[in-house]
């Protein structure tokens, strides 16, 4: 609508450009759209997380700035709802996913079934644990080992104060 008539589709000459203070603002605006397509689709049973063990609490998606990790069931026609509802907000949003920063892990599952399913969408298959956003996950964190590489991190930079 330009001025509360309709029109056709019109091309912007000058936007929102990288460093303009109303950019993250906007991203923040469209990617909620992202979370509430994930709860409308988990409303109609198309997709499912996973269930926290105390409080039975089902998470499917966390994000992070401009990082999102998906949580889902272990159903495949869950993978393939997962992704028809990134495409169907690639397609809204005009965002695209850099599928080769992306990457597909499986507990429990063959290496074979998630090369299939990752295949078909062109990402890798990641190993767990694993990290997220430098961090482990998975593992046991009550175990010292498991604090290894964090401290390690921390040790490196504060060598690097003076």
């Amino acid at each position: 609508m330009i001025n509360g008539r309709p029109t056709g589709k019109f091309t912007a000459t000058r936007g929102v450009r990288q460093g303009d203070p109303l950019s993250p603002f906007l991203f923040t605006l469209i990617i909620d759209v992202l979370s509430r397509l994930m709860e409308k689709a988990q409303e109609h049973n198309l997709i499912h997380g996973m269930f926290t063990r105390r409080d039975r609490v089902e998470v499917s998606h966390l994000q992070f700035a401009d990082d999102t990790i998906f949580l889902i069931g272990d159903k495949e026609e869950y993978w393939f709802n997962l992704l028809d509802l990134l495409d169907i907000f690639c397609l809204s949003s005009g965002m695209k996913i850099n599928k080769s920063k992306c990457s597909l892990v499986g507990i429990g599952r063959s290496s074979s079934y998630l090369n299939r399913l990752a295949g078909g969408w062109g990402c890798e298959v990641g190993d767990w644990p694993m990290k997220y956003l430098g961090l482990p996950l998975g593992g046991n964190p009550r175990a010292m080992v498991f604090w290894d590489p964090v401290l390690e991190k921390i040790q490196r930079r504060l060598q690097k104060w003076k």
